[in-house]
């Protein structure tokens, strides 16, 4: 039995504010300028890991004709918490990113630096752009990119940690949320506020279950989060697949949205609120 529950805040988004400035952009999933780049550093993180890769937690700076790239890759078809395991970076006690350097010419999309495996919380983009005179610009990143990347950091750690206080300090309490769930035909279609949702948490019951349901090992009596949280334990980013939306990194996108786990965002008075979540489950 499949199941998807659906939250959707009820409300505009608020516009983006314009850069007053020429600033390094990031090109959209799915974009043919993306997609160019990603295929260019694609068969060199391969050869090193010695395994077909895709893709998560990508960060991408493109500005005058350059472009830097940062991501993790995993094997592709398998489960994200799998394929770190089994790729091979080629170094003890590094964060699994992968870095690249690229320029644009007449050909297309030309990797000029790649670095797969890193110290923790290194990048080697001065040293690329100090050897290649690329431009400064691309060490940019836009602050509210960034605080988007950090709400979302901040839902999976209150997911794995259990945590309902910090959950819950993610969504709106101004705005009531639609609720799809589709566990019966027709799919049942109501409002629940975040006061409602506490309520929940607060007894143990109704969304708290959906949300932090567990699984007990009957041989070694471990607990691993369940329903909407499962795969959350590994606390490794989703992808971002499109403007304030991410998914998890092993959701299937051949079908659509319906057919993968995500979460989108939204500004709401300043700040990234959850705007809507959805997932299936058997």
């Amino acid at each position: 039995m499949r199941r998807l529950i659906s939250i959707v805040v009820l409300s505009a988004t608020l516009p983006a504010t314009a850069a007053g400035q020429r600033l390094p952009r990031t090109p959209e999933p799915g974009s043919p300028e993306r997609t160019a780049i990603l295929d260019a550093v694609r068969p060199t993180v391969e050869r090193q890991v010695d395994a077909h890769v895709t893709f998560a937690d990508v960060r991408l700076s493109v500005h005058d004709g350059w472009a830097y790239f940062r991501a993790i890759p995993y094997a592709r078809e398998e489960s994200r918490e799998e394929a770190r395991s089994d790729l091979r970076i080629p170094c003890e006690d590094c964060d699994p990113f992968v870095f690249a350097l690229l320029r644009q010419d007449a050909a297309g999309w030309r990797m000029l630096e790649a670095r797969v495996g890193a110290p923790p919380a290194s990048s080697p983009l001065a040293e690329w752009t100090a050897r290649h005179g690329a431009p400064a610009a691309l060490a940019y990143r836009d602050p509210d990119d960034a605080a988007l990347e950090a709400a979302m950091r901040e839902y999976i750690d209150a997911l794995a940690a259990r945590d309902d206080r910090r959950f819950l300090a993610l969504f709106t309490r101004t705005t009531p949320v639609l609720v799809v769930d589709n566990i019966e035909s027709p799919a049942h279609v109501g409002t629940l506020t975040a006061a409602e949702m506490a309520r929940d948490f607060r007894k143990r019951d109704g969304w708290y279950h959906v949300i932090f349901g567990e699984n007990v090992d009957p041989v070694t009596g471990d607990r691993e989060l369940d329903y909407y949280a499962e795969g959350f334990d590994n606390r490794m980013m989703w992808r971002r697949h499109g403007p304030g939306l991410y998914v998890k990194p092993w959701s299937s996108l051949d079908d659509g949205l319906r057919r993968m786990s995500y979460v989108r965002w939204k500004k709401d008075g300043g700040r990234w609120v959850v705007e809507e979540i959805g997932h299936f489950w058997s």
